[in-house]
């Protein structure tokens, strides 16, 4: 580096035209100032089949076949994680989102939560046309702290023994009813997580 080139650096006013025609920071660390936060710095999407299956014991967690994997860019960062679809069964029933590597049983349990909350619940009735379809949108914010693979899994648990169904409707055989999948995606953001006061 020049002299010229130190005195642009340390005094602050390092310009565009200044910069060779890319920055290579491979390797690097950028440290933003301070409520800076909230870039997105890594993203993942993904389509699930609709799937069917049958829960068949009261009050137990079961894998509602919604599976998938994300690893985080950053340590530091924080995960919206969101599921886009279909859900219900033939009873009430509540899903929860889990991440395995952690052994975090419920994302909605972590930080200011609270250890009472079960998960998303009241899902019911997509067996008759007659109701119409019910789309949900489910929505987690999780901030891991680690940047290797992370494992989620979707679970239904229920009051009873019933069929759960994921990004589909009982019948298939008539315009009203819908089968047609569910969308997963995962935005990470730089910064770290808080809560609303």
């Amino acid at each position: 580096m020049s002299q010229t080139e130190a005195a642009l650096f340390k005094a602050g006013t390092v310009q565009a035209a200044d910069l060779a025609s890319t920055l290579d920071l491979s390797g690097k660390t950028v440290t933003l100032p301070a409520n800076t936060g909230g870039k997105v710095i890594g993203t993942k999407f993904q389509w699930k089949e609709a799937t069917q299956l049958s829960v068949g014991s009261a009050n137990t967690w079961t894998d509602a076949g919604v599976d998938f994997t994300y690893t985080p860019v950053s340590s530091t960062s924080v995960l919206h994680i969101s599921l886009d679809g279909i859900i219900g069964g033939d009873n009430n029933c509540s899903v929860r989102l889990r991440e395995t590597a952690n052994s975090v049983n419920n994302i909605l349990d972590v930080a200011a939560v609270g250890s009472s909350s079960v998960g998303y619940g009241d899902f019911y009735d997509l067996s008759y046309t007659s109701y119409g379809y019910r789309h949900y949108h489910l929505a987690w914010h999780y901030a891991p702290g680690v940047t290797s693979a992370l494992t989620f899994d979707l679970q239904v648990i229920a009051a009873s023994a019933i069929t759960f169904r994921v990004g589909r409707m009982n019948a298939t055989n008539n315009p009203y009813t819908i089968t047609s999948g569910v969308q997963l995606s995962i935005i990470e953001y730089a910064g770290t997580r808080s809560e609303l006061t």
